[in-house]
């Protein structure tokens, strides 16, 4: 048997390569691994969470993550990925008010800034979604 019996007709043996390479040079954590690919197929061509929530992302975009991320928060496979899901639900919540001045969330004021204090001092998250959650905290009104 070749590797070509493996893959299906449409995929060349190289793309799968590139892919399988890509994950095992990525994947250092399977949740977030997953989290980018959510976010890469939501806004293709954007490399990843942190460019997703660096302002790259259009406010539709940040709509339809919020509404993965709160599904996951609920349906994630493990802990681990439920959390993440909570804590990227609440990053396009601050990423919405950051870069487009806009609420995307019916929550009550006292429910998203709990919810952005805690992922401001996260250090489970990258540096640059913790700034981006104290920056939101700032737009958001003191209860």
């Amino acid at each position: 048997m070749s590797r070509r019996d493996f893959l299906p007709d449409d995929i060349a043996p190289d793309a799968a390569a590139r892919a399988l390479r890509w994950a095992l040079e990525e994947a250092t954590d399977p949740a977030q691994t997953g989290i980018d690919w959510i976010v890469s197929d939501i806004a293709p061509g954007i490399a990843g969470s942190e460019a997703f929530f660096a302002g790259g992302s259009d406010l539709a975009a940040l709509r339809h993550a919020k509404d993965v991320f709160k599904s996951l928060r609920m349906t994630g496979r493990s802990a681990r990925e439920r959390r993440l899901a909570a804590r990227f639900y609440a990053a396009t919540i601050a990423a919405a008010l950051v870069h487009h001045g806009t609420r995307i969330t019916t929550q009550s004021d006292r429910a998203v800034r709990t919810a952005l204090e805690r992922l401001s001092q996260d250090p489970a998250v990258p540096a640059s979604i913790r700034a981006l959650a104290s920056d939101a905290l700032a737009l958001v009104p003191p209860v």
